[in-house]
């Protein structure tokens, strides 16, 4: 289920605005089932880049994309950067008909309050491997793959962190898979991308068996059939 991806002028600006959107969404109308991911963290650019506080969840550009997703009954996906989360919760509280997927470091510690209050918010969990995040840029492969040769301890630790969470809002949390960008291109590759596999369904085998399809895939395709 493809989304669009609007971005802007170098990332400076995290998307197009509503009109350019509305105009690329004509192009090939119902293609599109979502609009993002659009990031919102810091982007750090030779020349300026841009910081999470230029653009705000709540940021006059958004609220337009926003007003199109609901035109277009599109999916919003954010990945909000550092400082957002009164921001993220005004847009939750304003804009109760759209379903928001969110993902990211910056928002894990307060998702369950933010599912607890509002019923349009869903979080993509990609973040896993104990928070250490081998697929960063300061890794190689060969020390990606020597992290997870033996992850029992990362799994204890996702599970720590997630379990209680993801079978509370058993509706609300899916798998997701985030790769290539700083790590490069050999996260795509067959062996990297075998123990990603390998250590999601170990985690997933641990959930409560009432909750390990809806979190692997369930949930995923509800929200993009609805």
């Amino acid at each position: 289920m493809p989304f669009i991806q609007s971005l802007c002028c170098n990332e400076t600006v995290p998307t197009v605005d509503a009109k350019t959107l509305t105009e690329y969404l004509e192009i090939y109308p119902g293609l599109f089932q979502g609009h993002g991911e659009i990031v919102l963290y810091d982007q750090p650019r030779e020349g300026g880049g841009r910081k999470a506080e230029d653009y705000p969840p709540d940021a006059p550009l958004l609220l337009g994309v926003y007003q199109v997703a609901r035109e277009r009954q599109l999916l919003v996906w954010l990945h909000p950067g550092e400082g957002h989360q009164d921001s993220l919760e005004r847009v939750l509280n304003r804009h109760p008909d759209l379903t928001f997927i969110v993902h990211g470091e910056e928002t894990e510690s307060n998702i369950g309050n933010l599912m607890e209050k509002y019923s349009n918010i869903y979080f993509a969990l990609n973040d896993l491997h104990g928070r250490e995040y081998p697929l960063g840029d300061r890794n190689s492969k060969s020390r990606f793959l020597a992290i997870l040769e033996d992850y029992e301890p990362l799994i204890e630790k996702d599970l720590a962190t997630w379990q209680e969470l993801i079978e509370k809002y058993p509706d609300r949390f899916r798998w997701a898979t985030d790769r290539g960008g700083s790590a490069g291109l050999w996260s795509y590759d067959a062996d990297a991308g075998q123990i990603l596999v390998d250590y999601a369904r170990e985690f997933i085998g641990r959930l409560d068996p009432e909750v390990q399809e809806r979190f692997a895939y369930e949930n995923a395709q509800r929200i993009l059939q609805d």
